[in-house]
């Protein structure tokens, strides 16, 4: 999932924009003043992209630097997991309409189309997974499998190379359902928009932490 969302992130970068995680990105004083520090929202730091963007502040990425984080455990945390970060994606498309987050006209549109865009392509592959039994039914299958073959393949790769860098000890069966994900992201950002725009209020989760556990 990584690999072939960091794939899609090189085709937007010719457009000047270069996404800022939270986890891995360092900035001057200057560049944080200007675009007002990081907004109290889901998804800062896409926000925190978002405003650098807008206000044309130059953003490196370098990824032969290497951090790394802890993933989900299980499918349910998975899926919580990238609801939140959907939403807050939404969140800070509704930021945006409403004109919060500064920056010129002209970067302020680019940064919405980039949030739309985001969003539609997900909801087209929603749209084209639906058509497997048509396709299926018109015997044209091969076509509709072919890029389904060549992203397992792509996962399999770099399953097979974190193995011999030490990275996994092995390979799950799962990971022959990656292919699976693209479509489910169709699903996610349907819920995210529906549950933002009706029954979201604003909070996400609350921890209690309690001495010794």
């Amino acid at each position: 999932e990584r690999a072939l969302f960091h794939a899609s992130y090189k085709p937007v970068e010719l457009t000047g924009f270069a996404n800022c995680r939270s986890s891995s990105t360092a900035f001057t004083r200057e560049a944080l003043a200007t675009v007002g520090g990081y907004a109290d929202c889901l998804t800062e730091d896409l926000a925190f992209a978002h405003a650098c963007y807008r206000h044309g502040l130059d953003v490196e990425q370098c990824r032969n630097h290497v951090n790394l984080m802890e993933a989900p455990h299980t499918l349910g945390d998975l899926w919580g997991q990238r609801k939140r970060w959907r939403t807050g994606q939404v969140e800070v498309l509704h930021r945006t309409l409403l004109g919060k987050g500064g920056g010129p006209r002209t970067r302020r549109l680019l940064s919405l189309g980039r949030l739309v865009s985001s969003m539609l392509g997900s909801l087209l592959t929603l749209t084209l997974a639906s058509k497997f039994a048509v396709l299926m039914l018109a015997d044209l299958a091969p076509f509709y499998l072919a890029p389904v073959v060549v992203v397992g393949a792509t996962v399999g790769g770099l399953i097979a190379r974190d193995r011999a860098d030490g990275a996994v000890e092995g390979a799950h069966p799962v990971w022959l359902a990656t292919p699976l994900l693209v479509p489910l992201f169709g699903v996610l950002t349907l819920s995210s928009v529906l549950g933002y725009a009706l029954t979201w209020d604003g909070d996400w989760f609350r921890v209690a932490k309690t001495a010794g556990s």
